[in-house]
């Protein structure tokens, strides 16, 4: 069955008109992902395939201070800690404090964060490497504000864990406890140091789904944001000894080979415009050319060419689908504009 998310459209860029002679379908009517959720927006980013971090329109380096914990010293977000080395991964350092241009009491870092802040909804998946060197924190998240954010955090000083969390956290009775209805510890198949690992978080309206490698971690279904926001993937640390521990002796590094990104916008008005082009493409289209596309299928290799560079956006090169494939397509279409009606109706209300 399909995930009634109310959808928002695809946005056609200029420069991915230019491939449109090898393109088998332009999505116009979004993407379906593996539990049958149709997204109306793509952003997918290839690093290696970006030739400059600066002049990437869809990612911002951030810069911004942390104050100190109790225990603890502060943090500091510089841009420079950004790299993007050609035909490699996007590197966020966060430098030793013997290393850093800052000091032992406010300790250098490093974060990115999307920079379209209208993503409501979706499935979101990074591929990359924590560092070897403890005492730093990788995390990839969903941020709003503090009370609408949730998190996949990997601590260097653990083995084979991950830290998995929709805020705020919770706690029992004893106002000690965490509660594991908010935020709870995973073991790890794999030691997140020793190679890339993709990490996703399938964001739905009651709940936010975590996956490590395709296979599910956990499921919290407290404290489910419902606005609109950003993702970010930083890596951090502060000294705190009940969290971080102390500064890492060396540079650490979090490699970020690709982020791969189907959503929904919050904007009122797009969701009227996908009515109308969705509803052309549905007319035109054929049972070898879908108008919602498996994101199974989306490569990320192709997306960027010559004439592409720095836009992750749809659409994107497709292999053909089976007709078992066209068929249930054709029936996830249908369930679709069902649940654009309501979504139109609803931005009327809102607006009117």
């Amino acid at each position: 069955m399909i995930d009634p998310i109310i959808p928002t459209p695809v946005r056609l860029m200029a420069a991915s008109l230019l491939l449109a002679t090898t393109v088998q379908s332009i999505c116009e009517c979004g993407f379906i992902d593996e539990t049958g959720a149709i997204w109306q927006e793509a952003l997918v980013i290839p690093f290696a395939k970006v030739s400059d971090f600066p002049s990437l329109p869809d990612w911002t380096a951030t810069s911004h201070t942390v104050r100190a914990p109790t225990n603890g010293v502060a943090h500091t977000f510089l841009p420079t800690n950004v790299r993007l080395p050609a035909n490699s991964s996007l590197s966020l350092t966060m430098p030793s404090p013997q290393n850093s241009t800052t000091n032992s009491t406010l300790l250098s870092c490093a974060e990115i964060r999307t920079a379209r802040t209208d993503i409501l909804y979706g499935s979101f998946r990074a591929t990359f490497k924590t560092p070897a060197p403890a005492g730093a924190v990788a995390a990839f998240f969903f941020y709003a504000n503090d009370t609408a954010e949730f998190d996949v955090e990997i601590l260097t000083r653990e083995s084979r864990r991950v830290h998995l969390t929709v805020q705020p956290v919770g706690y029992l009775a004893d106002g000690v406890t965490e509660d594991p209805a908010t935020t709870v510890s995973k073991a790890l198949d794999e030691t997140p140091s020793d190679g890339f690992h993709e990490y996703r978080m399938d964001w739905h309206p009651s709940s936010v789904s975590f996956l490590t490698d395709a296979n599910l971690t956990s499921t919290l279904s407290v404290n489910v944001p419902s606005v609109n926001g950003s993702l970010m993937l930083n890596l951090w640390g502060n000294a705190n000894p009940a969290w971080t521990g102390p500064a890492p002796d060396r540079d650490a590094v979090m490699e970020v080979r690709d982020t791969v990104f189907f959503f929904n916008s919050s904007d009122p008005a797009t969701v009227t415009m996908d009515v109308g082009r969705c509803a052309r493409a549905a007319a035109v289209g054929t049972a070898t050319d879908p108008t919602v596309c498996p994101v199974a299928r989306v490569r990320t290799d192709l997306l960027y060419g010559a004439t592409a560079k720095g836009r992750g956006e749809a659409p994107v090169l497709l292999p053909l689908p089976s007709p078992k494939e066209s068929a249930s397509l054709s029936q996830a279409l249908v369930t679709w504009w069902t649940w654009a009606g309501v979504a139109v109706a609803a931005v009327v209300g809102i607006v009117g």
